[in-house]
């Protein structure tokens, strides 16, 4: 299948609405998608974060969801056992249980 996707849209870019149709269609074949509306903003906003807060959220939140990602990998696999555990130690703090 396909793997999990986190998408970033600003609701005021051109192409929000096929956005939002590309994941629900997405969704509805079983890939796990998260897409997060930056209210008022524009297609690029998440790369710029010196120029917003909202960027700046943005981005930790997909740093966040892509360590989680990796552990979650990780852990399908008995050969990263090791490597996950130290993984997991060293990440520890960061990971947050959602």
């Amino acid at each position: 299948g396909f793997p999990p996707l986190y998408i970033t849209a600003g609701t005021n870019e051109i192409s929000i609405d096929a956005i939002r149709d590309m994941t629900e269609k997405m969704r509805s074949t079983g890939v796990e998608v998260i897409l997060d509306e930056g209210e008022g903003l524009m297609h690029t906003y998440a790369l710029f974060d010196l120029w917003s807060p909202q960027s700046r959220n943005v981005q930790e939140k997909i740093s966040q969801w892509t360590r989680e990602q990796l552990l979650i990998g990780m852990q399908t696999k008995t050969e990263n056992k090791y490597v996950y555990n130290k993984l997991r130690l060293y990440l520890g703090s960061r990971i947050k249980v959602v």
